[in-house]
């Protein structure tokens, strides 16, 4: 057999085990698994009244994810419409809708909300959304 044949394969296993000693076993790629996307809970419907005799918002079938609050769900069904809702955190009490659209806020009238006619004990950002549900938010001053 000849010399360099016999030299040539043995170089080549040389260079190999060298190279895994020093730099190792490449890692296998880490498989991405993509985020988890929570179920569509159900649809509701939202009314906002804007209280000036000529504005006024539906959304029928509005979908919602499990586990969202009126809150959340409000935001993003209004925000597929590209009407912005802004809020303000309260220690203590919770969150507070300040603006819906272009309507703020003011001295004697705010924003409030009711579930199926009746006005929640507690706040948006705490009550959970059931399916069928109808959301109205109403920029008054009395509890109506």
């Amino acid at each position: 057999m000849n010399r360099k044949m016999f030299l040539s394969p043995l170089f080549l296993v040389t260079g190999l085990v060298i190279g895994y000693m020093v730099w190792g076993v490449p890692d296998a790629p880490t498989p991405v698994e993509a985020p988890a996307q929570k179920q569509t809970a159900g649809v509701f419907q939202l009314m906002v009244d804007y209280n000036d005799d000529k504005t006024l918002t539906v959304i029928n079938d509005a979908a919602f994810s499990d586990g969202h609050t009126v809150l959340q769900a409000v935001i993003a069904a209004l925000a597929a419409k590209e009407i912005t809702v802004e809020t303000k955190e309260y220690k203590g009490i919770g969150t507070m809708v300040t603006k819906i659209g272009p309507v703020q806020n003011g001295e004697t009238k705010y924003w409030q909300y009711w579930v199926n006619g009746r006005y929640p004990a507690v706040g948006a950002d705490q009550y959970l959304l059931k399916s069928g549900d109808v959301v109205e938010w109403k920029f008054t001053g009395a509890r109506m």
